[in-house]
């Protein structure tokens, strides 16, 4: 009787597991988020967005910047695309004062359903040199 209890603990247990492990949803993946200091003769802040997804210049390009330009604090964008790359760059120079690159990443991937992911981002921090020389701290 004590050796039925013990299976049958060990196969409740075992099938609670398994009903844990199949409902949980698959986590999308990160995206990694970098960040480089740089010497400029101006003050800037551009994401470099390595994105998944993208089909044509025009169409899906040309959406995701559309897209971003729209938010505030945007200044430009600027798309670096080749055909049958399975991952393309859109640049974008912002005000961090207004944005950051976690609103960058929520509105590309709230494109079309989910449809493009943002791989990556190197977020580059361009120090303008005129501070440096008048011994301002930067």
């Amino acid at each position: 009787m004590e050796h039925m209890k013990k299976i049958l603990v060990a196969l409740s247990l075992c099938i609670g597991l398994a009903a844990c492990s199949e409902s949980a949803a698959p986590a999308a993946p990160e995206t990694v988020i970098t960040h480089r200091d740089l010497d400029s003769e101006v003050n800037k802040m551009v994401a470099k967005m390595t994105i998944e997804g993208m089909m044509c210049a025009e169409g899906c390009g040309g959406k995701i910047q559309q897209d971003l330009q729209a938010l505030a604090g945007v200044v430009s964008t600027e798309l670096e695309f080749e055909e049958q790359r399975p991952e393309n760059i859109v640049k974008v120079e912002y005000d961090p004062a207004v944005l950051n690159e976690q609103q960058l990443i929520q509105c590309v991937q709230g494109i079309a359903d989910g449809k493009y992911h943002v791989k990556s981002v190197e977020v580059l921090h361009y120090h303008g040199l005129q501070s440096r020389r008048n011994g301002a701290a930067v």
